[in-house]
């Protein structure tokens, strides 16, 4: 998400209106975008979902979900204020390519995002990321790995920074290594070879060490990096709540600066109106540099959000509305 300066209401409006799609953005056609667009200087917020085979609130293409709408979703009132310009980030999934190629589609999107930036006129240097569950996971890496050339890419704008300026991660694993130890029910468990992880990282965890170490956030904190938002449910049954927890110890430990904010008695899915406003007040925090406290106050959990699936359009000659019964 980017801040501009603007007027919020004039360009909430036209924020709203001109909601459309780009593809193409990177030079192998890899990252697809979902961009809002606006008239003043931006801060620009992206977005990352989860993975296909992520049961959550929010995911990918599952029981009729589109991922991109959803994230689409997620983002228009941001950019309807007024004050953001945002993105929706694609990357691939399992089913077409192992790691790392998912962290090099993130940062490729950082980098393009970046390197067109006057033509879209963002500020390049306000750039803030929010992702859940395996997009948590890219998120929390797009803040600790700033630097990492292994986990750059060549695609999207080679030679541009890919660092960004604060993350908010919802649920994402964070230490793939103590990840699977972790037994659910759900999903297979992550130290199965028929897990999400290990289909990641292309073989089970015990196998592929070196690679969940290079996935995992918690390898690379260090006190240059940005500040991050971290919320999780404490009976989260997909990605254990520990995730959140030792990701902020490491952050800490290293001197970068972590929220985390429980949801008491929550599973995977997050959302609801308190939850919401941390979001929005960590980067207006952060991003616009308003002067807001984020609250890390545990907040009670409750039913996960509900997306509504995406309903085709109508054909362009199919007849509006249902004919009343005589």
């Amino acid at each position: 998400m980017i801040p501009h300066a603007g007027s919020a209401a004039r360009e909430g409006k036209r924020n709203a209106a001109l909601f459309r799609s780009l593809a193409a953005l990177t030079d192998d056609d890899l990252v697809p975008q979902r961009l809002l667009l606006g008239a003043d200087p931006h801060h620009c917020l992206a977005v990352l979902l989860a993975g296909a085979e992520r049961v959550a609130a929010v995911a990918g293409r599952v029981e009729g979900i589109d991922r991109d709408a959803a994230g689409q979703r997620l983002l228009l009132p941001f950019g309807a204020s007024g004050k953001y310009f945002c993105a929706s980030v694609g990357y691939r999934l399992t089913g077409e390519a192992i790691w790392p190629a998912q962290i090099h589609d993130c940062k490729a999107a950082i980098r393009w995002l970046r390197a067109n930036a006057k033509k879209y006129n963002l500020d390049p240097e306000q750039i803030g990321v929010w992702g859940i569950s395996a997009g948590g996971q890219l998120v929390s890496l797009l803040g600790t790995s700033g630097g990492v050339k292994e986990l750059e890419g060549a695609s999207g704008s080679p030679g541009r920074s890919s660092r960004v300026t604060c993350v908010v991660d919802f649920c994402g694993p964070s230490d793939f290594l103590a990840f699977a130890r972790f037994r659910r029910k759900a999903l297979p468990p992550p130290a199965e070879a028929n897990s999400p992880e290990s289909k990641l990282l292309g073989g089970p965890v015990s196998e592929k060490k070196d690679l969940a170490l290079a996935a995992s956030p918690v390898t690379y904190a260090s006190a240059d990096d940005p500040p991050f938002l971290i919320v999780h449910g404490t009976s989260d049954e997909l990605v254990p709540f520990d995730q959140a927890e030792l990701l902020q110890a490491a952050l800490k430990k290293a001197g970068a600066e972590a929220i985390l904010v429980e949801i008491e008695g929550g599973g995977h899915g997050i959302g609801g109106p308190e939850v919401g406003r941390r979001v929005r007040d960590f980067f207006a925090k952060y991003l616009r540099g308003e002067e807001v406290a984020v609250s890390a106050k545990p907040i009670k959990g409750g039913p996960p959000p509900k997306v509504p699936p995406v309903r085709p359009k109508p054909a362009a000659n199919a007849p509006k509305g249902k004919p009343r019964p005589k």
